[in-house]
């Protein structure tokens, strides 16, 4: 099944999420949401739908895994009251102009605060579907990357605080550091 309307090539496949059925009047089917929810209930990336005042209206399971929040906590909150205060202003800009553009923004990193407390750096890639009524928000995918974060600023302090000469070449022999 097509979640986002019937493929031309295919027609029987005739998606539940096809705006010319009159069934969307009234919002997705039982049978599109179950597809939704089989789609992204094991995935290790966070799915959000936010309105346009970055109200949280959906957020996919992997939430708890990754920030210990449980999603029908998470519902209802404004998004921005997660991230940290450095990144806030940064953030609030940028989701604006997400509001303001439809399609894909390009990928933003920053930084969300846990439910023990803790900071998470996350990378979030965002699409404008505000103007779409089966959607009516903006879908975000958002990863952790602290791992990868951390990673890069251990590497950086070695390289930097190294009495050694250090080099960085590529597989083709050029020095990139």
């Amino acid at each position: 099944m097509n979640p986002f309307g019937p493929d031309r090539n295919n027609p029987p496949d005739a998606s539940a999420l096809n705006a010319d059925q009159p069934t969307h009047a009234k919002g997705p089917s039982e049978e599109s949401e179950r597809w939704l929810r089989a789609a992204v209930q094991n995935s290790s990336d966070i799915v959000m739908i936010l309105e346009a005042d970055a109200t949280i209206r959906y957020v996919s399971p992997a939430v708890e895994r990754v920030l210990g929040y449980r999603p029908e906590d998470f519902v209802g909150t404004i998004a921005l009251d997660y991230v940290h205060p450095e990144d806030l202003e940064y953030m609030s800009k940028s989701f604006a102009e997400a509001v303001e553009k439809p399609g894909v923004q390009p990928p933003i990193e920053y930084r969300v605060r846990a439910a023990d407390g803790s900071w998470r750096h996350m990378e979030a890639i965002r699409s404008n579907w505000l103007e779409d009524p089966q959607v009516a928000g903006l879908v975000a995918n958002v990863r952790d990357v602290t791992e990868r974060k951390e990673a890069e600023e251990r590497f950086r302090s070695l390289v930097q605080n190294s009495y050694d000469v250090v080099t960085v070449v590529d597989d083709q022999g050029i020095i990139l550091y």
